[in-house]
């Protein structure tokens, strides 16, 4: 099996998870209208929620107009021991093939979670807030995806679950921006 087999299929479901999630700033923004004609007009006051703004699309993309997505990983200490390896290998080979190039590009910052104490729950806080992720693989105990699939619901971004197996994790209601998968 190629090494970079799983992680394009991830892209592909975080991109177009984004999209939907852009879809729905877009319907929120526009007062939840998804006439494109109601757009606010100049005067009007826009959304100015700072949990809607704090990661709109603003920094999706570089100086010069190109797509810089930015992921978050969430691992787990001495459950994956070459999860960052992988995930770079992966990169360099989409890079090779031509999925990823100058005008679409992908950052992973990969920290670890599934401690005693919910570590991963803050990474995905501080990921969101300060790093400015745009979607998260991860993290990898069930344990702490309850909570950080429903933080990226509210946050409207896309998560994908790689070890997710609970079964409550099915309900698009509570995790609508979730996608999971078997490894």
């Amino acid at each position: 099996m190629k090494t970079g087999f799983l992680f394009p299929f991830w892209i592909f479901l975080l991109l177009n998870s984004l999209v939907l999630c852009q879809e729905t700033e877009r319907i929120l923004a526009n007062n939840g209208t998804e006439d494109h004609e109601n757009i606010p007009s100049k005067g009007s006051s826009p959304n100015t929620n700072p949990l809607f703004l704090s990661n709109s699309t603003a920094g999706l993309y570089d100086s010069k107009g190109r797509i810089r997505l930015t992921i978050g990983h969430i691992g787990a200490i001495g459950a994956l021991r070459n999860d960052v390896k992988i995930l770079e290998v992966s990169h360099k080979s989409l890079l090779a093939e031509g999925i990823l190039d100058d005008d679409l590009d992908v950052e992973i910052i990969s920290q670890t979670g599934c401690g005693e104490s919910y570590e991963g729950v803050a990474v995905a806080a501080d990921m969101y807030h300060l790093q400015k992720v745009k979607a998260f693989i991860g993290p990898y105990c069930n344990a702490e995806m309850d909570a950080v699939a429903r933080m990226a619901a509210f946050w409207n971004i896309p998560i994908v679950g790689y070890m997710a197996a609970s079964n409550n994790l099915a309900d698009k209601n509570a995790y609508p921006t979730l996608a999971r998968i078997s490894v």
